[in-house]
């Protein structure tokens, strides 16, 4: 291939393409390569890269440069920049050395990187929101091997966190009693049956505690099955304060029917709705 040609397809690559001289002069660079390092083509061509970009010296790439300039070592890697109007970019770098200096290729990868930054930042708003659920919570893998459960799991069923992680089922807290309800709340999540489980889990102490399950099932953009996770809501409060409510009707209707005070009731128009025995003996 003659040079003409080599240079011409070398402009119309996406990529960047640099091939810098022994004393740091642009030799060539590509559209692409200029658009990276934000410089017109034609300020760079003939110009040294430290009179460029001064304080390049002192960066992650021009290390990397200068062993594959000096020490004759290719270089690969992913590196940030900052250019000196604050902007900072994100580049995957291969250097080669070359009989005239070195040959550079470029792929600007800023948004790769924002969008793995945003999702970092997503997964650790989803883990920090997770840890501090007042309600427990499961994560099983595909297979429904428990991977996480937050604190408040921990808390409500005494088990510390390494004890459920990294075991399939029966987990710790599933009493041996209740295994076929609660075998069966599993295996419909598994298949992808969700909904609401009310069930009786076990404490490390072996006490024994209704809870309410919420299955859901995740999916990547195909449908193939990530994970499942669930929430767990222990209900021994709601359980005992139906518990004294129920008592208390019992003592309230107890009184009603064997007190010697005659007692009724009237609606809103004022007729008598409802009486014990004694009013009607009155």
């Amino acid at each position: 291939m003659s040079s003409e040609r080599l240079t011409k397809t070398l402009d119309n690559l996406l990529e960047g393409c640099m091939l810098i001289g022994f004393d740091w002069t642009y030799l060539y660079v590509n559209e692409a390569a200029a658009r990276h390092g934000l410089q017109d083509r034609d300020k760079l061509l003939g110009r040294a890269m430290l009179e460029m970009y001064p304080g390049v010296e002192q960066s992650d790439v021009f290390r990397h440069y200068r062993l594959a300039m000096e020490d004759r070592i290719p270089q690969h890697f992913e590196t940030s920049f900052t250019f000196a109007d604050g902007t900072v970019n994100w580049y995957e770098l291969a250097v080669e050395p070359v009989p005239e200096g070195v040959f550079i290729l470029s792929l600007d990868i800023t948004q790769r990187k924002q969008s793995e930054e945003a999702l970092e930042t997503a997964r650790e708003f989803a883990e920090n929101l997770i840890e501090a659920m007042l309600d427990g919570f499961s994560v099983l893998d595909k297979d429904g091997r428990s991977v996480n459960p937050n604190p408040a799991l921990c808390l409500m069923t005494g088990f510390s966190r390494g004890e459920p992680i990294d075991r399939y089922p029966p987990f710790p807290y599933w009493p041996p009693e209740e295994d076929e309800p609660i075998r069966a709340a599993f295996e419909k999540t598994m298949k992808g049956e969700v909904g609401h489980f009310e069930l009786t889990y076990m404490r490390k102490n072996g006490e024994r505690f209704p809870v309410v399950v919420s299955p859901s099932v995740m999916r990547d953009q195909h449908g193939n099955i990530l994970n499942y996770i669930a929430t767990v809501k222990d209900m021994s409060r709601e359980h005992e304060a139906l518990d004294a409510l129920e008592r208390s009707e019992s003592w309230l209707r107890s009184i009603y029917e064997n007190t010697n005070t005659g007692i009724a009731s009237t609606d809103s128009s004022g007729r008598v709705s409802g009486f014990n025995e004694a009013f009607r003996s009155m």
